[in-house]
């Protein structure tokens, strides 16, 4: 049985990874913003006040086979 990343609590704050186009106003618009969880995972929301409270969690194996995945088709 897997764990569930959604009862793990975050340990940190969260970090922008921010791509551009934030039109030059400063918003930040199109960020992710990622925190690690305790005891592994990641939990990763939209910097858009419309995103608060809506997280997706991932452990790293998660995340890195999407990060690859996502580069390999659009990078």
């Amino acid at each position: 049985m897997q764990e569930n990343l959604y009862e793990k609590e975050i340990s940190g704050p969260f970090t922008a990874l921010c791509g551009g186009g934030d039109n030059g106003d400063e918003s930040m618009e199109s960020c992710i913003t990622v925190s690690e969880l305790h005891g592994g995972g990641f939990a990763l929301r939209d910097s858009k006040p419309e995103g608060a409270g809506r997280e997706l969690r991932m452990s790293r194996d998660e995340i890195t086979g999407f990060a690859r995945k996502w580069m390999e088709q659009h990078g």
